[in-house]
């Protein structure tokens, strides 16, 4: 699959390069809902994947590991699936696909180079803890559309655009509001 990034997510890539090389080996990837947070990350894993990078991304839910994994094959991006049951099941293979669920049920964690974390703002529970302090020394991409919660365990955080930008350059659509004319 061939994609043509958009020039803000392409900045994403590169700022989440250069945090890394000035050792900031944690980064929160900031992009509201609809700017693009999976395309940018699998084109990061497609990169990473062709310089023989381990690299593991981890997701909260079932659906969203039949959504990923639909998308990671439509990039053509070899991956394992770490979730019970699941047929693409392949603990060697160099890309990783993982249920946090799963990882904490059976203490068990890939060793990756680089691990991207699906819904960041879902990993301050404690379901991921033992997922944080295992990839402390990896490097960490977080990614959240809504990234308002403790982030102290980030070193950076890069948001290439805002919503009203996304708005103003026709990614997005406007807002509708609707809500009754009097209160009940």
């Amino acid at each position: 699959m061939t994609v043509e990034l958009r020039p803000y997510q392409k900045e994403a890539i590169s700022d989440i390069y250069e945090n890394f090389r000035v050792n900031k080996n944690h980064v929160l990837l900031y992009m509201v809902m609809g700017a693009g947070k999976t395309a940018t990350s699998c084109a990061m894993i497609k990169e990473l994947q062709n310089c023989k990078v381990s690299t593991q991304f981890v997701v909260r839910r079932r659906e969203l590991i039949t959504q990923t994994s639909k998308v990671l094959q439509a990039w053509g991006i070899d991956r394992g699936v770490n979730m019970s049951n699941h047929y693409k099941y392949a603990p060697k293979k160099l890309i990783q696909l993982s249920s946090i669920d799963t990882l904490r049920a059976r203490s068990l964690y890939p060793e990756s180079e680089v691990v991207f974390i699906d819904e960041w703002q879902d990993a301050n529970s404690s379901t991921y803890e033992k997922l944080k302090e295992h990839y402390f020394s990896k490097k960490v991409i977080g990614m959240s559309g809504t990234p308002f919660r403790d982030n102290s365990y980030m070193d950076a955080i890069v948001n290439p655009i805002t919503a009203p930008d996304l708005v103003r350059s026709g990614v997005l659509k406007p807002e509708r509001v609707f809500a009754p004319s009097t209160i009940d």
